[in-house]
């Protein structure tokens, strides 16, 4: 975390390393595969970053059975982009090696949801991240992030409070001092912003 406040989000093309699959050539044909990458041309900001549709309400984000996953990939962090700030595609689960191609969330397309879920998906009514991912049965919706994802396109970052003691102090004041929202929660299901 440390790493992102002192510059921008970096594919794992960039870094080699991640809790999740790290095979960094398989990565950098997934990209080529998925999204047309020149991976002959191709620098570290030049590949597609992960992350995953996230609820409105954070704490709901945050005990849902999404939260339970992004546990293995770290300290459970949710770092959330102003949308009009980034471009993000997006598949109806995991992307890698899935079959599913990539659309942009801005033009949903029938080809980034499973077969099980086309008929529903684009037709699902709710404002809730959560409630799709369980009426879809998908474990989340995974979004690709493209371009350079820096930290002026931060909207807001929330800190779980078994967490927030683990921040660095210096780091901390960066994060406040992006201009975005920040939150924690006390423990007891309520959810409070570090001013």
């Amino acid at each position: 975390i440390e790493q992102i406040f002192n510059s921008y989000f970096k594919a794992q093309q960039e870094t080699g390393t991640g809790k999740g699959m790290v095979d960094v050539d398989f990565r950098k044909i997934a990209s080529q595969e998925l999204f047309g990458t020149d991976i002959t041309k191709a620098k570290g900001d030049d590949y597609e970053k992960y992350g995953f549709l996230m609820d409105r309400d954070i704490l709901k984000q945050a005990n849902s059975g999404i939260a339970g996953q992004y546990w293995n990939y770290g300290d459970g962090i949710q770092v959330r982009f102003n949308k009009s700030k980034v471009t993000a595609t997006f598949t109806i689960d995991d992307s890698l090696g899935s079959g599913l191609k990539p659309s942009l969330t801005t033009d949903p397309r029938s080809t980034s949801c499973n077969s099980f879920d086309k008929k529903n998906a684009l037709s699902v009514t709710t404002k809730s991240a959560v409630d799709f991912t369980k009426k879809m049965s998908c474990s989340y919706v995974e979004l690709q992030f493209h371009g350079h994802v820096s930290l002026d396109c931060i909207e807001s970052i929330y800190i779980p409070h078994k967490v927030l003691p683990k921040i660095k102090i210096d780091t901390l004041n960066k994060m406040k001092n992006l201009g975005c929202k920040l939150y924690t929660d006390d423990g007891m299901g309520n959810l409070s912003e570090i001013i």
